[in-house]
């Protein structure tokens, strides 16, 4: 600050004291940031120079004075002058310093800025944000918005170079959306938010969703097109990728209300259409309402999967559902492995008397050993005999056999196994010329899937179930005693409805 002194009405020389102050109005008001005192300035012909430093925060953009007090150096009462000096633009504004905040009351833009050639505004930043933009309206205001009218024209276009933590576009709401785009055009073209990112581990849109479960990171809604579109070309690249590492969120979510309506729809013609990963979290969350389904997958071609989970440790995919079906399946179902642990076995057709109204439900026959069964019935001939033949591959899967016999139409106490299993025949007799005879024999598998996965029977819980308990309440214990209990709590806590903003408010 330079000023002019007059001490008696000539010009001032010698030592003075100084004091400083700042205030937002010329007269009266109130004073903004702390006292600034220089003792002992050299004034020489009513000439002086100090610097003062009042702190950043103290200019926000508004208006503000300066009051200046002075007296002889070594004591005595300070002299106010009259009036404050306002504060006026400079060439290095204060409006435009690191920190500096620029407010307004206007319905219109509280700054335009307008290029015909290169970026109207551009933000670069070296390890935070190259711009941030809020908004705080509950009445559907946005903290950036972008619209294009032009064909190939972009409403907002974000670009992210190099990183892992580098983001084309990054938005954060408190109460509406981060980032809303809005485009006008038609065709193909045009775009109403495009991120995109040339690094390796960079992202082209970026949305992250910290206050709560009804949190939006990126939401797209669409009332005849496409919400929220996200297309690969590359042969490791995602279209749409979702990461969660919290111990509630979603690392994608989608919510469709309507019959046909789609919350999520992924399409591939090469790699995956919808791709979820997660380290604690849920990777992909469907929630169907009375008419729609929650995750539908549908595959087109012999080798496609409608839905695939993948898994080197956990669970690739799971079910949980405390009235209905945890699995659904309609049509043929192939499994590779041991299936299928649960504590009852069951086969369930339509009722054979009243099919239309009832179903037959049935127990599985259980064994500790991997068992075929073959049976049938002979009618003995003149010298009560009869050989059975067995399919050809009978003795090459199966060992140690057991036979069982019953006459029928009349007793048989006689009737024995003459001739044991050889080349897959057996040798009865015993019995009555003509008599009939039921038969059964049983094998112990032997194949080499069966010798490589042999059934044991007693085994003992892992160390994270010692103490639990399958099915708790038939045991009379309670629900939290349960193997399964941690991943129902889970299950139940992520399939809370969630409400999301209507389409209106978004916009």
């Amino acid at each position: 600050y330079q000023g002019s002194l007059k001490d008696g009405g000539s010009p001032a020389n010698g030592l003075y004291d100084f004091t400083f102050k700042l205030f937002d109005a010329l007269a009266g008001g109130g004073q903004v940031g702390s006292t600034v005192s220089i003792g002992s300035q050299t004034v020489s012909q009513g000439l002086f120079t100090v610097q003062l430093d009042f702190g950043a925060s103290v200019f926000q953009g508004s208006a503000r004075w300066l009051e200046v007090a002075v007296r002889p150096a070594g004591g005595g009462t300070y002299t106010t002058l009259s009036p404050r000096q306002a504060l006026t633009a400079a060439p290095y504004a204060a409006s435009l310093m690191p920190g500096a905040s620029v407010n307004g009351t206007q319905s219109g833009p509280v700054l335009s800025v307008t290029n015909s050639t290169g970026s109207a505004v551009q933000g670069t930043s070296t390890s935070g944000d190259g711009g941030y933009f809020a908004s705080s309206s509950t009445t559907g205001g946005s903290g950036v918005r972008g619209s294009s009218s032009g064909l190939n024209g972009t409403g907002l276009f974000g670009t992210a170079n190099s990183g892992t933590q580098a983001r084309g576009v990054y938005g954060q709401s408190s109460t509406g959306a981060g980032v809303v785009g809005e485009s006008s055009a038609s065709g193909s073209s045009a775009r109403a938010v495009y991120g995109l990112a040339t690094g390796s581990n960079a992202v082209g849109v970026y949305g992250a969703a910290h206050n709560g479960l009804s949190a939006v990171g990126v939401r797209g809604d669409s009332f005849t097109g496409i919400g929220v579109y996200g297309g690969s070309t590359s042969d490791n690249g995602y279209g749409v990728f979702g990461i969660n590492t919290s111990s509630s969120g979603f690392g994608v979510y989608g919510q469709a209300d309507a019959l046909i309506a789609r919350g999520v729809m992924g399409s591939s013609t090469g790699g995956y259409g919808v791709y979820g990963y997660t380290s604690t979290g849920i990777a992909v969350f469907g929630e169907g309402s009375t008419t729609g389904d929650g995750v539908w997958g549908l595959a087109n071609c012999a080798g496609c999967y409608g839905v695939f989970g993948y898994s080197t440790a956990g669970q690739a995919v799971r079910g949980e559902s405390s009235t209905g079906w945890a699995g659904y399946f309609q049509g043929n179902v192939n499994v590779t492995g041991t299936c299928c642990g649960a504590g009852q076995l069951t086969t369930k057709i339509d009722h054979p008397i009243d099919p239309e109204n009832k179903y037959l439900v049935q127990s599985v026959v259980q064994s500790p050993d991997l068992k075929s069964v073959y049976d049938g019935s002979v009618t003995l001939n003149s010298k009560g005999e009869a050989v059975v033949t067995l399919p050809d591959y009978v003795q090459a899967l199966n060992t140690d056999f057991r036979y069982q016999l019953t006459a029928v139409g009349a007793p048989g106490p006689n009737l024995y196994i003459a001739e044991k299993l050889t080349g897959n025949r057996f040798k009865i007799a015993g019995g009555k010329p003509g008599m009939e005879v039921s038969w059964q024999v049983t094998g112990t598998r032997i194949d080499p899937y069966a010798k490589a996965h042999p059934i044991q029977s007693e085994v003992d819980k892992p160390a994270d179930d010692q103490g639990k308990y399958r099915h708790p309440a038939e045991w009379g214990q309670p629900e939290s005693k349960g193997t399964n209990y941690k991943d129902l709590q889970k299950v139940r806590r992520n399939s809370q409805p969630v409400e999301m903003p209507e389409p209106a408010a978004v916009k």
